[in-house]
C-alpha cells in the first residue's frame, strides 16, 4: 500500500517542496513502518505517528520516533 502511495504522489508531482504551497498534504498513520518508508521516500512532506499508546508520548519514545 505504502509503494503505491508514494508512486501516486509522485506521479501527481505531490513530493516536491513547492506543490505543498498549493497543495497541502500531511501523511498520518498508525502504522509506524509505514510512516519510517515514507520519510524515506517522501521526505519532504510532513508526517504524523498516530498511536493510542500512553508508552509513545514518553521522552525516549519521542525522541527514537523523532529520528
Amino acid at each position: 500500500m505504502v509503494r503505491i502511495f508514494v508512486a501516486s504522489m509522485k506521479a501527481h508531482g505531490l513530493d516536491r517542496p513547492e506543490s505543498l504551497r498549493t497543495t497541502p498534504v500531511i501523511i498520518q498513520s498508525f502504522d509506524e513502518e509505514a510512516i519510517r518508508r515514507v520519510s524515506v521516500d517522501l521526505p519532504t512532506i510532513p508526517r504524523v505517528f498516530l498511536t493510542s499508546n500512553d508508552d509513545d508520548v514518553a521522552e525516549p519514545r519521542l525522541r527514537a520516533l523523532a529520528a
